[in-house]
């Protein structure tokens, strides 16, 4: 009986919902005979002597850290974004609500097609892995951003820095995982179904918001939840007053998911999501002004789709598979009066299409046994990856189009296929207050150039694919003295990070590998290629971490973490060139050191978090050895907040300073970059959430309060950056049924 609950209790938190307390005698009656069609999970419940089934309730765990916003893992350089942050913040997009974590920041914006994660200074797509509800996402384009998540939607963010045996292949950087929420995160005590309508609005750019979200558990093993979101707003106003031209939002977001225990140890999700995105953008998503590449008329669409099961029987068999596929789809209308260098009065209009498919197969098993003294705990996986890139231009007049563009093609956006499938096995050995945990991942990468690329390549006899194989070990040793609220822990890992299919296969100006680059040791097609080898990364971490009651007279619940790390980069992709006579190498190659700080602290009435991080080190592309640019200035975040009122009413201020840094502000010829300084900026913000019936919610935020003039990250052609929004008051009403 009571290894039947627990199993149940387990596969319950490993599906993504919990038991719910019972309901009214005849509610209950009535959902069971409705279990007993649905779900036959439902007739292994205990019955009461009345004939009703006894609810199970699944163990619960009270931690103060969902106050404060943030979950620190002690270990890993991890960090959680929980759904109190997300709903105090009430955040516009996806970006905002990870940079207070220590060593992220975003590049690109202030648009959020725009935007990419920015993790110790990594941000290209094969970079940092970003994964939706276990399905990869991915998008290459050109001064384009490729992250479409709508923040309502979401229960969580998970945010890992550094490369990982377990999260993915590739991903020197890092990771970011987000999950979507389900009927369970809102259902409150007792309810079984429920629905919550918000709506909102920002000055600064007009925006206005509206949701709706119906959700319920009609029986104890099914969970229910549909949502769609819209947001409309006119131009982002500057500090100054003036608009951001063509910076409008016009998206739509849906959310479709269930959850059904079907066993006592099998579980299953299945989920949709979908954003839509259309309006007047420049072609540039990154920058700020239109500038010289103009502007389009834009339509995006993304849709992700994930199946997960979880299945727990015993120690030895704690499973967890997923399938998922993603797809983005663009469409740019370029027209001559839009000031771009792609069309003009002969050409006519110009149609950009692009279109990734992604599909995502990930399996892992968790082990648990005691040898003697030992406990072990083994996890073994295998991830597979399979991604297809799609593109082509059409000008309005076919006779330059099919001189420039035959058949659609465009030879500086190459189509191609990407195929990865890694395996990996990693065991905690834990003996008293010691665990040393190794691991070992292997990884075989294959990109293929397809269309017109494959076509160029075989018409001089060179191959259209490259692979690389790749292991990547790691250890970590963890010490908790006395088993007590103290963990030192220390972490090495090798990783590494393949071309994307842009960088093997492009043609053109974009291209490393043009004659006028490598002379005579250039491909006859100019196309790199198998030229490529894949960057080495070797990361070391050591952390001290606290997890406990502040020993002060407060006594809230504290937790705060500090990492300092070192991670060497060989083999630079953008450092591909004639190192001496018949030889072409990368010898390029990267040292950064760092430290990240966190704090959470927590009590009944008063809640804080403080974050500090800083990036430095050198950087070599063949030629010229200097200091490190294009990484996060040295950030500090803070935030301080009191509860009121019996928790009514929560006010909190938030600050954040960031350093001066340097960037890329141009390029020269092989792409090799310019680098300027971009100037430190503080901000302040305000957040209040008033809670003023049982039922009904009032946001309210100020961003930017003093309305300072700062840049983003990303500057081209001479800029310092993408000159970031003014002030933003924003309101957010919510009622929930």
């Amino acid at each position: 009986m009571k290894l039947q609950l627990a199993a149940r209790a387990r596969t319950a938190r490993a599906t993504g919902f919990a038991v719910p307390v019972r309901s009214s005698m005849r509610t209950q009656s009535t959902m069971w005979m409705l279990a007993c069609l649905i779900c036959p999970c439902a007739a292994s419940a205990q019955s009461t002597g009345d004939g009703v089934p006894e609810t199970v309730l699944q163990e619960t765990v009270v931690s103060d850290q969902r106050e404060i916003g943030s979950v620190i893992d002690p270990v890993r350089s991890r960090t959680t974004i929980t759904s109190e942050a997300l709903e105090r913040r009430q955040p516009e997009n996806i970006f905002k609500p990870v940079e207070d974590i220590p060593g992220v920041s975003i590049n690109g914006g202030p648009r959020a097609s725009g935007m990419k994660f920015n993790i110790r200074g990594f941000s290209d797509t094969e970079d940092v892995a970003v994964v939706l509800d276990g399905a990869t996402k991915g998008f290459e384009k050109y001064r384009f951003g490729g992250t479409f998540l709508e923040p309502e939607l979401l229960k969580t963010i998970d945010v890992e820095r550094g490369p990982s045996i377990t999260s993915g292949s590739g991903a020197i950087g890092g990771s970011v995982s987000a999950t979507t929420k389900s009927a369970e995160d809102l259902l409150r005590p007792g309810e079984r179904i429920g629905a919550r309508i918000k709506g909102g609005y920002a000055d600064n750019n007009d925006e206005v918001l509206g949701s709706l979200m119906a959700y319920g558990r009609p029986t104890e093993c099914v969970d229910l939840l549909a949502s769609g979101v819209r947001r409309r707003s006119g131009d982002i106003t500057l500090s100054n007053g003036q608009p951001l031209r063509d910076s409008q939002a016009d998206t739509d977001s849906v959310l479709a998911k269930i959850g059904i225990l079907a066993t006592d140890h099998l579980g299953i999700t299945l989920s949709y999501t979908g954003l839509d995105d259309s309006g007047r953008q420049p072609y540039d998503a990154t920058g700020g002004q239109p500038g010289v590449f103009g502007t389009v008329r834009r339509t995006i669409h993304d849709k992700t789709w994930t199946g997960a099961l979880n299945y727990q029987n015993g120690s030895w068999i704690d499973s967890r598979m997923i399938l998922g596929y993603a797809q983005t789809t663009l469409h740019d209308l370029i027209r001559p009066e839009d000031n771009t260098p792609f069309a003009n009065s002969a050409t006519g209009n110009v149609v950009d299409q692009s279109a990734f498919d992604t599909w995502t197969l990930d399996y892992a098993n968790t082990s648990r046994a005691r040898f003697g003294p030992i406990d072990n705990e083994l996890k073994v996986g295998v991830q597979s990856i399979y991604s297809s890139r799609e593109i082509s231009r059409i000008t309005q007049n076919s006779t330059i189009n099919n001189a420039l563009y035959p058949g659609g093609f465009n030879a500086s956006a190459p189509l191609g296929d990407k195929t990865s499938i890694g395996v990996f096995a990693q065991n905690a050995f834990i003996w008293k207050t010691l665990s040393f945990i190794p691991g070992v991942r292997w990884d075989r990468y294959e990109v293929q150039a397809q269309g017109g690329t494959r076509q160029i390549l075989a018409g001089f006899g060179e191959p259209s694919s490259v692979s690389f194989m790749h292991i990547s070990p790691a250890a970590t040793l963890s010490w908790q003295p006395a088993s007590g609220p103290v963990r030192i822990s220390g972490t090495i890992a090798k990783g590494f990070r393949p071309p994307l299919i842009d960088e093997a296969f492009t043609q053109g100006a974009f291209s490393r590998c043009a004659t006028f680059l490598l002379h005579s040791l250039a491909p006859k097609s100019q196309i790199c290629g198998a030229l490529y080898q894949p960057e080495q990364a070797l990361n070391r971490e050591l952390s001290i971490s606290y997890a406990g009651t502040d020993p002060t007279p407060l006594h809230g619940t504290l937790e705060m973490k500090a990492t300092v790390f070192k991670m060497d980069v060989t083999n630079t992709l953008e450092s591909l060139s004639v190192v001496s006579p018949g030889v072409v190498a990368q010898p390029g190659r990267e040292k950064r050191r760092g430290s990240e700080f966190e704090l959470g602290y927590s009590r009944a009435w008063l809640f804080g978090s403080v974050g500090y991080s800083t990036v430095d080190g050198t950087v070599y592309d063949g030629i010229t050895l200097q200091p490190i640019f294009d990484v996060p200035g040295d950030t500090f975040t803070s935030t301080l907040g009191v509860r009121l009122f019996s928790r009514r009413l929560e006010v909190s201020w938030r600050y954040r300073s960031v350093a001066a840094r340097r960037v890329t502000v141009g390029l020269l010829p092989g792409n090799r970059p310019i680098v300027g300084t971009q100037a430190g900026y503080s901000l302040n913000d305000f957040y209040l959430t008033w809670h003023a019936t049982p039922n009904a919610t009032v946001w309210f935020a100020a961003e930017n309060l003093d309305n300072e003039r700062y840049f983003l990250n990303d500057g081209f052609g001479g800029s310092i950056g993408s000159e970031a929004p003014g002030r933003n008051l924003r309101v957010t009403l919510g009622y929930q049924f």
